[in-house]
């Protein structure tokens, strides 16, 4: 589990989810997601920064949960995954138990 507010959700979008209501659709656009970094878009450079700097920031952290958006094609998904295998997850090889 990642520390409170690590996914960085809105206090609108969690008082949404706890009361059942359905959330606002300004606050959840893609845009949204990428702007404050609940989603990572981008090249695997940018992730392997990022997760550097996560790395760095909580250094008990052993594991990532990395997934594709509800709805992703499973094609899409296998793809991105294998890419993220291939460009993202040698730059952490050194760092496995």
């Amino acid at each position: 589990m990642g520390p409170l507010g690590m996914l960085r959700y809105s206090e609108e979008h969690v008082k949404a989810v706890a009361a059942r209501q359905p959330q606002s659709p300004t606050a959840a656009t893609i845009e949204n997601g990428v702007q404050n970094r609940t989603w990572l878009c981008g090249p695997a450079e940018e992730f392997i920064t990022y997760l550097k700097e996560v790395e760095r920031r909580y250094p008990g952290l052993e594991h990532v949960m990395v997934s594709c958006p509800l709805g992703t094609p499973r094609k899409i998904m296998k793809e991105n995954l294998a890419r993220f295998a291939r460009e993202v997850m040698p730059a952490f090889k050194g760092n496995a138990r």
